[in-house]
């Protein structure tokens, strides 16, 4: 059983929203640590 593209969009979709949420969550705590 091959994935098909919407099952592949999907997953591409939950990764980069990962990727992007783990980056600007370390941005943010990286900021908030030099603020104070």
């Amino acid at each position: 059983m091959t994935l098909s593209v919407n099952a592949i969009a999907l997953i591409a979709v939950f990764v980069l929203g990962y990727i992007l949420a783990v980056g600007i969550g370390t941005l943010a705590y990286f900021a908030n640590e030099k603020n104070y």
